[in-house]
């Protein structure tokens, strides 16, 4: 990879489902390739067609460490998935992810963020 990208390789391409190298690497997990890819100007908050955030799919799968990384880099910690308004704080609830759910609310993840289709916020979904 550093190979490739000290050739100029365009950190923010898109595969066909639309997810970048930031966006694949924060979905496995893989810290180290999130922190080099940042260093190399990947945008943060690049989404896919629906909307999915590397904070987001990384909060989803429990990745607290990348998660950590991503919100030191700016990472929106409000922003919502698609229409329906599911956010990272309300996804990681719901996958009872605490550790993630803990560091999102550290850094002022708005608690009471309701889907918009449904209206379930963090505390319903995690109710259940």
């Amino acid at each position: 990879m550093q190979v490739l990208l000290a050739h100029k390789a365009n950190v923010n391409q898109t595969r066909t489902n639309s997810e970048s190298p930031l966006y694949i690497s924060s979905k496995n997990g893989h810290q180290d390739v999130v922190q080099v890819l940042l260093a190399h100007k990947a945008n943060v908050n690049q989404t896919r067609t629906n909307s999915e955030s590397p904070l987001y799919i990384s909060s989803k799968n429990g990745h607290q460490d990348v998660v950590q990384v991503l919100l030191a880099h700016k990472a929106n910690v409000n922003q919502p998935r698609t229409h329906e308004g599911v956010s990272p704080l309300l996804i990681s609830s719901k996958q009872g992810h605490k550790d993630v759910v803990q560091v999102l609310l550290a850094h002022k993840a708005n608690v009471n963020q309701a889907t918009t289709n449904d209206g379930f916020s963090p505390l319903s979904i995690s109710s259940q």
